[in-house]
């Protein structure tokens, strides 16, 4: 799915389980709009597969092509 990144970036809180980057919280925005996220179809219990077509296999590596800018993220995610 691609997930436009806004100012604030995507509005996702993500934590580490067995090594992965799960979906935990999403950011709120003004008046109940939904965020770049959610309105992707992202779900609180996803683990993050892959960023921008690569293949992630830790915390650290999502993370770190999360961070890089960008105005688009593509990321594939297995639903818990």
């Amino acid at each position: 799915m691609s997930v436009a990144v806004g100012s604030q970036g995507m509005g996702i809180s993500l934590a580490e389980e067995e090594g992965r980057a799960v979906v935990r919280g999403f950011r709120t925005l003004a008046n109940g709009v939904l965020n770049p996220a959610q309105q992707a179809g992202v779900q609180l219990g996803d683990v993050i597969m892959s960023v921008n077509g690569m293949d992630v296999t830790s915390f650290q590596q999502t993370i770190g092509l999360l961070k890089k800018p960008a105005k688009v993220c593509r990321i594939s995610e297995l639903v818990d």
